[in-house]
């Protein structure tokens, strides 16, 4: 159940729609659906609604109008009907759960494979293998390297991935006899695909999703396993020994109270400071200025909070429109207006505004490295990190989340805020690169979820160490783990 004033507060807006005209067009009932949709989607966002209660007042307020509306009547029969069988389910959002969490268990792998391609040199770079109840994930990356005569201008085009792999199989086996299936899955770029291989063990029974194979449970490494092989075509590429000592994860500590508008804004600002450093620059939500007015109305953003003040000095120092602004300059929203004397950002905002010249990594400099055996247990689910990597200017902290509750279809939240802070002491912003990956999906075919961090700025060089910070919507928890070295295989 949500919060009483947030449900409330839709109900009311809902019944707003509702009394808006006595007759009404069927463009209007959509309108009106929306409006309360959207409003629902910021409260869902903020931790204050369940998606259940906006899916009740959103269909319920439906019904009321299309019965109202001007539409023929056996359309309005058919979208009546659709409405209350609507009524009748729930946001398949909420069937949906990633199982358990612990126990979890992380081995630093540290490989770069290089690979023989017909047309271009090809490294696979595997970093470290996660095992738990959900699965084994080792995280990897591809490097491509074009010639510069462009005799691969075709290759160039689809960018790196698994597709550029001359294999016919690849597959991983251990001590214990154990055979498992391989899948890849991952965001690619020209340059380097960044993701993870799922390893699915052959032992059970199995059924096939798309292109995926699932497996009874789960497919996990047995207990007494003393090595992990990945085979290419027969051939050996990389033998890994886990540790039999279970991973040991960092607790969330007792993080300071935050009102859950305060903590969706700060959230929806950190998306605000990645996009700056995007070629388009910073991107502002259009409804940003709505957003605060909804989250004030529904109780969720309290009196006098700093937050929308430095939200508008945010968008002050980049440049954009501020929210509660309209373009003439005239302040619409009343808390903007209240707070624009806010004269300074959070020190961790104010660190990672884009500067000139950009701080990243200069031209050639890239890594891929094991993270030393390290996890988070933060709201019910664990974050285990899996790898570091910089490349195309780019540095990503891999993660393998078990465990983790169903996050919100739509709206601006991932759920989660990273910060991590390397040797030098600076801080680097942390934004989820695809957010899909945080949405229960077949894509490796069970319930380990892996996922890419991208870190803003980019990392100047490869740290020993890095302390790592992800904030959910009730703690937080802190982790520091060292960062490995590569170590080269022969060439396959």
């Amino acid at each position: 159940m949500g919060d009483e004033r947030a449900q409330t507060y839709l109900r009311l807006l809902a019944e707003q729609q509702a009394r808006s005209s006595p007759r009404i067009s069927g463009s209007d009932v959509a309108r009106g659906v929306e409006q309360v949709r959207w409003a629902g989607e910021i409260l869902v966002s903020a931790g204050v609604l369940a998606e259940s209660d906006v899916h009740q007042v959103a269909t319920e307020l439906e019904t009321t109008l299309l019965i109202r509306s001007d539409l023929e009547r056996s359309r309005l029969a058919r979208r009546v009907g659709w409405a209350l069988h609507a009524l009748t389910g729930q946001p398949a959002a909420e069937r949906w759960w990633w199982g358990d969490a612990a126990p979890t268990g992380s081995t630093p792998v540290g490989r770069t494979i290089r690979v023989a391609h017909q047309r271009a040199p090809i490294e696979l770079h595997l970093m470290s293998l996660v095992r738990s109840p959900g699965g084994l994930v080792l995280a990897a990356a591809i490097r491509a390297h074009w010639p510069p005569d462009g005799s691969c201008a075709d290759l160039e085009i689809t960018g790196a991935g698994p597709h550029l792999l001359p294999y016919d199989q690849l597959r991983a086996a251990d001590d214990r006899g154990t055979g498992y299936r391989v899948t890849m899955s991952g965001e690619g770029g020209e340059l380097t695909w960044q993701g993870a291989i799922g390893l699915h063990s052959t032992v059970g029974q199995h059924s096939t999703v798309g292109q995926h194979s699932t497996v009874g449970q789960h497919g996990t490494l047995p207990a007494r396993a003393r090595w992990l092989d990945l085979i290419a075509d027969g051939t050996r590429l990389v033998r890994i020994e886990p540790d039999p000592a279970d991973l040991t994860p960092v607790a969330a500590d007792s993080a300071p109270a935050v009102a859950p508008g305060e903590r969706l804004l700060t959230l929806m600002a950190e998306r605000i400071l990645a996009s700056a450093w995007e070629e388009d620059g910073p991107e502002v939500d259009p409804r940003l200025g709505e957003a605060i007015t909804v989250l004030t109305a529904a109780g969720a953003l309290p009196a006098g909070s700093p937050v929308p003040g430095w939200l508008a000095v945010l968008c002050q120092r980049l440049g954009v429109a501020r929210p509660g602004m309209d373009e003439g300059g005239a302040v619409t929203d009343a808390r903007a207006a209240g707070l624009q004397a806010v004269a300074d950002l959070p020190d961790r905002w104010a660190a990672v505004l884009p500067g000139e010249p950009g701080p990243g990594p200069g031209p050639g400099s890239e890594w891929f490295a094991a993270v030393g055996a390290a996890a988070a247990d933060l709201d019910g689910a664990r974050f285990t990190l899996a790898g570091l990597a910089t490349a195309g200017g780019r540095s990503f902290l891999h993660v393998v989340a078990t465990g983790m509750a169903p996050q919100p279809i739509h709206g601006p939240d991932t759920g989660l805020s990273w910060w991590v802070r390397d040797d030098a002491g600076d801080w680097h912003l942390g934004a989820v690169s695809d957010p899909h990956a945080l949405q229960p999906s077949l894509a490796m075919g069970f319930e380990a979820a892996p996922f890419r961090v991208r870190l803003t700025p980019p990392l100047r060089t490869r740290p020993d160490r890095i302390e790592v910070e992800v904030t959910g919507r009730t703690a937080r928890a802190r982790v520091v783990a060292p960062v490995g070295t590569d170590r080269e295989m022969p060439d396959t």
